[in-house]
């Protein structure tokens, strides 16, 4: 019995590691976008990206949709994501209106 217990357990725990992985979207360049964080509010959106190179840290990037311009929490100058291809899509999962299904 408590063989089956351990074993449940530690079936339970990879898939739920499994299944958190899938939310991790490549928007190129090294970086990763977690789908799952994005919120929006307006035109203003944020969504939490790591990057490959340093896979344990993570930073919350809020992005003007309208814009398109980028700015990493805890700094204050504003980016365009007209020439960073990769945060270009992550404002892209940021933005993404919910509701608009079909686009």
């Amino acid at each position: 019995m408590k063989q089956l217990c351990r074993l449940l357990a530690a079936s339970t725990l990879v898939f739920t590691q499994a299944a958190g992985a899938e939310t991790w979207v490549d928007v190129g360049e090294g970086f990763f976008a977690d789908k799952h964080s994005a919120q929006r509010k307006g035109d203003l959106a944020e969504v939490t990206v790591r990057s490959m190179s340093a896979p344990d840290s993570f930073a919350r990037l809020t992005f003007d949709c309208k814009n398109s311009l980028m700015t990493v929490r805890g700094r204050s100058e504003p980016v365009s994501t007209k020439d960073l291809p990769a945060m270009k899509k992550a404002q892209e999962i940021a933005c993404r209106e919910r509701w608009k299904f079909w686009k």
